[in-house]
């Protein structure tokens, strides 16, 4: 049995999945195997799935029908053989100590999660480690070490972590597969949520790349505003977990949704077919995170000016002329 599964979900990436498989395969740590999920892909990516799974005994290929990115990770996850479980985005590679790196600190701690850094590409910025690094904690703890998740973009990125795989079949731990939009925090979420034991080490050996033509890119996602709702319900369900810092956790959660996740509801509902309708703006309105975000504001007065506190009254009291100030005007105005 491998020692680690690393599950790469396949999917239109026929001009970058060699370059991804084959930096897994020459990593220095060898006692692992790969697991290919070909998601349906109409390009030539399974064929390129099944070369190398015909060549190399340690890759193993899933053909199934296209599902999505959380459905194409959960059938790895249910087919995976390792002590450990990681996931590798098939238009990403690592670098050659990525899972040694996981590796060791397995070997030396006997945790639920490993936690690591990221690089993106082709800025070549780091998104070092965000919890306190070589220290076992719970999730929890780490959370309650670390209140301001948003601010740090702590949680994001599955391909941050490394999960015992005895944890997630324990906890029924699985992508929900009704999450199209950012469905890696809510997974993570819960993860964490549940962890016994956590550490995060002083490791960036992962290249997360980022494409023009990648499905994160698309200009318009029609379950945004629900999938960030229900993003909002998980940290809400965290924060009710924290027995410290719970207010620096629900401020840093709040003014995430209404000063980020908000807006970019709102762009996506302006590249949508048929525009930024009444209807929608409604529906904006009426979701948790806006209609929280906009009462925790005025509750602790979290606003520097009169017009700041009118647009969350506008919003708390569902007032249809915050429509046409979201169409027509600039809501740098009011956030920044």
């Amino acid at each position: 049995m491998p020692k680690i599964s690393v599950i790469v979900p396949v999917y239109n990436v026929e001009n970058y999945l060699r370059a991804c498989i084959d930096s897994i395969l020459n990593q220095t740590f060898t006692d692992f195997e790969i697991i290919l999920v070909d998601d349906g892909s109409p390009d030539d990516s399974g064929r390129i799935c099944d070369e190398y799974s015909s060549n190399e005994s340690r890759i193993y290929t899933i053909h199934k029908k296209n599902g999505g990115l959380s459905s194409a990770r959960n059938a790895g996850i249910d087919a995976a053989l390792g002590e450990y479980i990681t996931f590798v985005d098939s238009d990403d590679f690592v670098d050659i100590d990525y899972l040694m790196n996981y590796y060791n600190a397995f070997n030396n701690y006997d945790v639920d999660i490993v936690h690591t850094g990221l690089r993106y590409l082709p800025s070549g910025k780091e998104l070092k480690e965000c919890f306190p690094v070589n220290k076992v904690l719970s999730g929890i703890e780490m959370i309650e070490a670390t209140p301001e998740l948003s601010k740090n973009i702590a949680i994001p990125f599955s391909v941050r972590y490394c999960f015992k795989r005895n944890f997630l079949n324990n906890n029924n731990l699985r992508f929900n597969e009704n999450i199209k939009y950012a469905e890696d925090t809510p997974f993570n979420i819960v993860a964490i949520s549940k962890a016994k034991s956590m550490i995060c080490v002083d490791s960036i050996s992962y290249n997360y790349v980022s494409r023009i033509n990648s499905i994160t890119s698309n200009p318009y996602k029609p379950t945004m505003v629900k999938d960030s709702n229900y993003i909002y319900l998980q940290k809400k369900m965290l924060s009710g977990l924290l027995k410290k810092n719970r207010f620096k956790f629900e401020k840093d959660m709040n003014e995430k949704h209404i000063n980020s996740w908000l807006p970019s509801c709102i762009e996506n509902y302006k590249n949508s077919p048929d525009g930024f309708t009444i209807k929608k703006a409604k529906f904006l309105l009426s979701v948790d995170f806006v209609q929280d975000g906009a009462r925790f504001f005025l509750e602790n007065k979290f606003y520097n000016r009169k017009l700041q506190y009118l647009y969350y009254r506008a919003i708390v009291n569902n007032s249809i002329f915050v429509y046409f100030f979201w169409k027509y005007g600039d809501i740098r105005m009011v956030i920044g």
